[in-house]
Formats: structure tokens, sequence, C-alpha cells
């Protein structure tokens, strides 16, 4: 479709219709649709289609488009679009949304205040960090997770020790969160805490999932605490425990470690791609 088929659907009365232009857009994102995207949004009813609209801007990354979306929107009502306008904001250079942000910090809604926290920790707003330190009690254990999370980026490394507490939650899904978001931050120290974890995990579903991150991430050293896991276990335990082994070993083979600075190079490159030396 060209532009001026996909500008009519746009307008079309017919919502399919309205979804068809959309699809095309987003499979080809690109600043030219901004205004068209803005005129559309402005009078629209269907959140469906206001939160696509949203989910497009995010990919086009128009500083122009993101502008006229939030002074058409901020106002709104509705919890679901706020949460996903917050989520938008992140994907801004412009600091203007910043008092918007942090008053929705403390939202009634616990999608609203978790989008928040990500884009305090997106956008650096390391002077909301008193407001972050308040979140780390928040009723809602995604905001709690992502106020940990931004807390540590801000360089509060205390904060290892809140993911350690909330990794042995009840609620597995809380521990799912959490392995999710030490795996996103990385570094040895995160790694110590999924190492620890694997020695000590009772939950057979956290465990796959911890054992597929370790195959990610792909370091031998771990190798002997998964092959603790590939007998008395669950079969699917057992299973994911061969299959991550497999891949560590596939992955080790792929790659060239740097004895002089650690970093990791694609097999047959003779030079260390961060420091230089050779790999021979």
């Amino acid at each position: 479709m060209n532009f001026d088929e996909i500008k009519e659907k746009l307008f079309s009365e017919d919502d399919s219709d309205v979804f068809t232009a959309l699809s095309n857009i987003e499979n080809n994102p690109d600043e030219g649709y901004g205004k068209i995207l803005l005129e559309r949004i402005k009078k629209e009813k269907n959140n469906f289609i206001v939160i696509k609209i949203m989910e497009i801007a995010s990919k086009i990354e128009s500083d122009e488009l993101i502008e006229g979306i939030f002074r058409n929107l901020k106002n709104t009502k509705d919890e679901y679009i706020k949460a996903t306008l917050i989520k938008l904001l992140s994907n801004s250079t412009e600091k203007d949304y910043k008092e918007f942000i942090k008053t929705n910090l403390f939202n009634q809604d616990d999608r609203v205040r978790a989008n928040a926290v990500e884009c305090v920790e997106n956008l650096k707003m390391k002077e909301a960090v008193p407001d972050l330190v308040k979140l780390l009690k928040d009723n809602s254990a995604r905001v709690k997770i992502n106020a940990a999370k931004a807390l540590y980026r801000f360089g509060d490394e205390r904060m290892l020790k809140v993911f350690e507490k909330l990794l042995y939650s009840k609620d597995r899904f809380v521990g799912e969160s959490v392995l999710h978001t030490l795996k996103v931050i990385g570094g040895e120290k995160t790694y110590a805490i999924l190492k620890d974890f694997l020695d000590n995990c009772k939950n057979e579903r956290l465990t796959i999932k911890l054992l597929d991150i370790f195959a990610d991430i792909g370091k031998e050293d771990v190798i002997h605490l998964i092959r603790q896991r590939t007998t008395g276990h669950n079969p699917k335990v057992q299973e994911s425990a061969q299959f991550a082994i497999k891949r560590i070993l596939k992955r080790q083979n792929d790659i060239k470690r740097c004895s002089s600075c650690g970093s990791v190079s694609k097999a047959g490159m003779k030079f260390c791609g961060s420091c230089g030396k050779s790999l021979v």
C-alpha cells in the first residue's frame, strides 16, 4: 500500500480498515506518518486504536509525534491509556514530561505506577530517588521490582538484597519477574545471586526459567550446578538442565574469551574487539 491508500484506510469509519492501515505503518515505521497518526488520535474514541497508535509512535521515535500525543492525552481518565502514554514517554529525548511522570509515581493504578518508575529509570531522573525509595514498600510487586531496579541503576547496590529477598517470595510470579530483571541488569554481582538461587531453588517452574537464563548467559562455571538437576528431579527439569548444558557448551565452541580483558569475541577472530590484543 502507498501513502495515500494507507491514509484513506486510516481515516475510514470501519475500524478494520484503520487497523489494516496501522499494521502497514507498523511494518514500516517512518516519521512521514507522524502527522496523520496525530490527526487520527485527536478525536479517537476507540481505546484500542489509541493504544495501537502509541505503540507505533514508540517505534517511530519522533519527539514531535510524542509531544503531540502527550498534549492530547495527558488529561485522560483512562488509567490503561495513561500507563501506555507514560511508557511512550520513555522513548522521548525531551525532559518536559518530568513533572507528569513524578506525579504518576503514586497513581492509584499499579500499571501507571510501574510504567512511571520505568520512565524515571530510562530518563535518568535521579531527582526522583526519594520517591523510588518510598515505592520499595508498594503493595504491587511489579512497582517494587521496578523501583529496586531503577535505584540499582542509579548506584544503590543495597538493592541486591531486595532482589534476593523477592526471589524467595511465595508468589512464583514475583520470582519470575526478579529473575528477568536480574538477567536484564547483568553483571557479576547479579550473576552470583542467580547461581546461589539455582543451588537453593525448590520451585520447578522457576528452576526451568533459571536454567534457560544460564543457557543464554553461556558461562561454563555453572555447569556443575546444572548437572545436579539432570537426575532425581522432575523430568521437565532434567530435560531443561540437559538442554542448558548443551547450549552452554555449544556457545563456548562458538566464542573466544580474551585472556587479557575477559571480553567475548566470535570464534575465528584473531584480535579482541575490546582491547585489541591477540586471541591466538
